[in-house]
């Protein structure tokens, strides 16, 4: 479960007394004070939340809100309504609506695959329709798979398999000269910049992903105004700051780098020129209160203050998918590709160990996840016990035709996959992905351990010819 704490007394004493609504300009406010009042703020006009208040309660998790069960239920109720309203379509062209309302079951600790019978990550997984609405459709796309570590289903008959891979390279395809990304058209703006790198964030260590990065920031950095502040189409705004300030707290930089620094203000300050003295802030500084305003505000300052405090990114409540004895090595992206897709997981202490060697039990639950076979027990082989955390796998992959075992009675789950076994197991699997099986076996003759590197990028192999991966 995702732990919830209250940030503090302040905010239960203004939720109890309220404070008078104005639209008084405050800049004179500390992070912890304008995350606060904005929690609350939010939290008075959001009681009870139904269908379209995702992101509220994607941030009151975020921000660390104490709030009851109850909450949770309402929303998940007005969802479940609505699905069944429309048959489980959200929008037949919006696939955005789907991402949203992923990122805030993800947050609410519901599982986004099995809401009143719909599969809400299988519309992500229609490349073409998910980038019909262009850049912003493949970046909350990303945001709202690597929320949760979802691995994207197969797509129906006809249509175009998403990858991770995929909306990463689409992004990347659609950089402007300057550095900068656009909802539309050949001219940047820094909202849809921001946003392209809160996606790409999870995505850092591939050279061709680092490159880009840079450039953004760059543009970025060009394009801040004297104050610290930002705007779009040449209206100065508060939320063209708040998307900066989270994208900079994605990628682990502080609003105090030198490059986003303008005459002694940060973006940080220049979105605190929009607050209001009740907690909420202006779309523009001569404006009233505005709602989109306060609530992308609101993002803001959580994914400030979660940096601030050690925890983990604001698109990232989970964590993200890293590994520390990866870097540069051969199978790397093979690694991170089956990872972010839910194949495999680490050692538990950060690290993968690329160059040890696999069991033949690890092996079985691998290639049963990567082909994505239902794990089921067969009480077969004398060494391999039901209660055995393997056992439903082994038992998979040897109804499925993939494994054998090693004797008649014996599948010897400790013993370390060889090199020719692991190739034999993956042809077999072939198949099952409507691939060819290749002829014969009899080449696959190496008894050398396998390592556990050289086996993920077999399976990573298979999928991307099955394009399932890519």
């Amino acid at each position: 479960m995702i732990a919830t704490r209250v940030i503090g007394a302040v905010m239960a004493v203004v939720l109890l007394l309220g404070l008078p609504h104005t639209n008084a300009v405050d800049t004179e406010v500390s992070l912890k004070e304008a995350l606060e009042s904005v929690s609350a703020y939010c939290l008075e006009k959001v009681d009870k939340p139904e269908y379209g208040d995702e992101w509220f309660c994607y941030c009151f998790v975020a921000s660390a809100v104490n709030f009851p069960d109850t909450f949770r239920d309402a929303y998940y109720q007005s969802l479940c309504e609505t699905l069944n309203s429309c048959n489980g379509e959200l929008d037949a062209r919006k696939y955005t609506e789907y991402s949203r309302v992923i990122l805030a079951l993800t947050a609410l600790e519901f599982d986004p695959t099995a809401v009143a019978g719909y599969d809400l990550t299988l519309p992500l997984a229609d490349f073409d329709g998910t980038v019909r609405q262009g850049v912003n459709g493949a970046v909350f796309a990303l945001l709202a798979l690597d929320s949760g570590h979802y691995r994207i289903p197969a797509v129906e008959d006809g249509k175009t398999q998403a990858t991770r891979e995929r909306y990463v390279t689409y992004i990347l395809d659609r950089q402007l000269g300057d550095g900068g990304f656009s909802v539309s058209g050949t001219t940047a703006d820094p909202d849809m910049t921001a946003m392209a790198l809160q996606a790409l964030a999870s995505y850092a260590g591939d050279a061709k992903v680092d490159a880009a990065i840079e450039d953004a920031l760059t543009y970025l950095s060009t394009v801040q105004h004297t104050d610290g502040g930002f705007d779009n189409w040449g209206v100065e705004n508060a939320e063209s700051c708040a998307q900066v300030l989270l994208a900079l707290c994605e990628l682990g930089i502080s609003p105090e780098d030198a490059r986003f620094v303008k005459n002694g203000s940060t973006v940080l300050d220049a979105l605190l020129r929009y607050r209001n003295t009740d907690g909420s802030f202006r779309h523009t500084k001569e404006g009233n209160t505005d709602f989109l305003a306060t609530r992308q505000a609101y993002m803001a300052l959580t994914a400030l203050w979660r940096t601030q405090e050690g925890m983990s990114p604001f698109y990232a409540l989970e964590g993200r998918i890293s590994f520390s004895d990866i870097a540069g090595h051969k199978n790397r992206t093979a690694i991170l590709a089956l990872a972010r897709e839910g194949i495999l997981s680490g050692r538990g202490d950060g690290t993968f160990d690329p160059d040890a060697t696999m069991t033949r039990a690890e092996f079985a639950a691998l290639i049963v996840r990567a082909v994505g076979i239902t794990p089921t027990e067969l009480g077969l082989f004398d060494d391999v016990q039901e209660t055995a955390w393997y056992a439903p796998y082994v038992g998979a992959a040897y109804e499925s035709g993939i494994v054998k075992g090693t004797s008649a009675t014996q599948f010897s789950p400790d013993a370390a996959i060889t090199e020719g076994e692991a190739e034999t197991m993956v042809a077999r699997a072939a198949p099952l992905l409507q691939l060819a099986l290749e002829p014969g076996e009899a080449w696959r003759t190496s008894q050398a351990p396998a390592s556990r590197g050289a086996v993920v990028q077999l399976l990573y192999d298979l999928l991307s010819d099955a394009g399932r991966i890519s």
